[in-house]
Order: C-alpha cells, then structure tokens, then sequence
C-alpha cells in the first residue's frame, strides 16, 4: 500500500484528566473518540507519545499487564457490550473478578447488587439473548463498575438505553466519580453534559474545544 494516504485517528492531543474527574468526550462519528478511549484502556497502542493512567505507562506495558489493569484497575464499558452469551448476567458481572482469583461465593452478592445498581434487580440468572439491547448494555456497565476500580472508561454506555435509563447510568457515573473514580464517556447523549466536569469536542483526532464545569 505504498503511498496511501495515511489516517491518524488521535493525532496531537495531550490532557492531564484528575482524579475523580468526569470528562465526556464528543464528536462525529470516526472523529476518534473510540481511540482515544482504547488507548486509555490499553486496548490500542499509541505509534508514539505516551498514555499514563494511574502512574503507569500503559504503551510500554505488555498485553498481559495491559489486560491486568483492566481486570484491577481500569473499568471498560464497550458499545458492543461483549458479554459472553453462554453466561449469566451475574456471572458475566463477575467474571473478570473470579478468573482474577477472587472467590465466587463472595463475587456473586456483590455482582447482585451491582446489578440492583443499574436497575436489573431480579434478571441475575437472565443469559444476553433473553435480555433487550439496553439490558445487556447495563450488564456491561455493572461489570465494569465492579470492584475497586481507580478508573472508569466507557463507549456510547447509553446508545441503547431510554432517557430515563440514561439518567441513570449518568447519575450512577457521576456518583462514582464522586467517590474518586476517573470517569472518562465517549459518548453522543447531551444528557452527559449536565453531569461531566469537563466536555471535550473532539474533532479529527484533536481536541477543537474544552468546556469545563463551574
């Protein structure tokens, strides 16, 4: 493919996000904002620069310490959900901690009530086909909610959800953040500047504009 043209989908952009901080990141559709949240996550590699999250330079770590600070660390919300659907919903919720080595007999209240948190009380033993688009999506937030995560990244978490639903999942985010959870959102919903301490107008793969809460 010598002499195609070359596309770079995060290009120059550098921010410093706080601790407890809400950041929700706007733009068009391709205009980057997946990437820049897989770069966050690890799930991308940066061809140069460096991304810190918690201390650590993620780009220099290898995919298995990456997927380590995903399971301990870093809480993924994807907009495809990734639920396997052989599992539960509470047993999705919690695999990331069990396969981590934490005990089932202990993850699985806990997985409930994270469940209750995002409004699925009562569809525990539900597997993904015998939920709707939105219930599915909320499985994944409850599974990227649970545990002591230190940061939190999710893709589009309300595409699939109604608007009281969104405000849910909004409030819940923002109450997270409260409690000292980095809390970045990729997201279309304007729901997400009512909650968001900072909103980031992200624009072929830069940042155009800042708006920070007062």
């Amino acid at each position: 493919m010598s002499g195609a043209e070359v596309t770079k989908a995060v290009n120059g952009i550098s921010l410093d996000i706080g601790c407890g901080e809400f950041v929700a990141l706007y733009g068009a559709s391709g205009s980057g904002k997946t990437t820049l949240i897989n770069l966050m996550a690890g799930l991308d590699t940066a061809d140069s620069g460096s991304v810190f999250v918690a201390g650590h330079d993620i780009g220099s770590m290898t995919s298995d310490a990456r997927a380590l600070m995903r399971r301990e660390d870093i809480g993924v919300v994807f907009q495809d959900h990734n639920l396997i659907e052989e599992f539960t919903a509470v047993e999705n919720v919690i695999l990331p901690s069990v396969s981590g080595g934490k005990p089932r007999r202990t993850m699985e209240p806990l997985g409930r009530k994270m469940l209750a948190d995002v409004g699925l009380q009562g569809l525990e033993k539900r597997f993904p086909r015998q939920l709707s688009g939105g219930q599915r999506q909320r499985v994944g937030v409850a599974r990227a909610l649970l545990g002591d995560r230190q940061v939190l990244l999710a893709d589009e978490p309300t595409g699939a959800l109604d608007r009281q639903n969104s405000i849910a999942l909004f409030e819940l985010l923002r109450a997270q953040a409260q409690s000292g959870v980095t809390v970045v959102v990729a997201t279309h919903d304007p729901l997400a500047r009512d909650y968001a301490d900072t909103v980031l107008e992200i624009v072929d793969g830069r940042i155009d504009s800042v708006d920070v809460a007062v």
